[in-house]
């Protein structure tokens, strides 16, 4: 990562989500397809794969925001390693939510994701 300060992990999963929001535009296909990979291993090997990549790259952030923070690298991964399944449960709770609730506000969700995930 080129930037010489990182924005906290909070803002990452923000910007994340919104552009989830505005690439798709209408997030229930994704609550869909994973409805349907429950029952199809070739959809569930694919939304897998794409899973694990969303995964690597929250932990590569989150490993070098936390060494820029002064956590020493070993202890910086194995953090971030594990943070980032909290980042994808995020992200599907978010998109699931915006795809069946009415009244789901979006953006307050986005709001207490970085005030708490700092």
């Amino acid at each position: 990562l080129s930037a010489e300060h990182l924005v906290p992990p909070g803002e990452l999963i923000g910007l994340f989500l919104r552009g989830v929001r505005s690439e798709i535009g209408d997030v229930s296909i994704l609550v869909q397809l994973w409805a349907a990979a429950v029952r199809d291993a070739e959809l569930r090997r694919m939304a897998s794969g794409i899973a694990a990549k969303i995964q690597g790259m929250f932990t590569h952030y989150l490993t070098a925001w936390h060494e820029q923070e002064g956590m020493p690298p070993a202890q910086a991964h194995e953090r971030a390693s594990r943070e980032s399944a909290i980042c994808i449960g995020i992200a599907q709770g978010y998109i699931v939510q915006t795809a069946i609730l009415d009244d789901f506000d979006g953006d307050a969700y986005i709001a207490s994701v970085q005030s708490v995930f700092r």
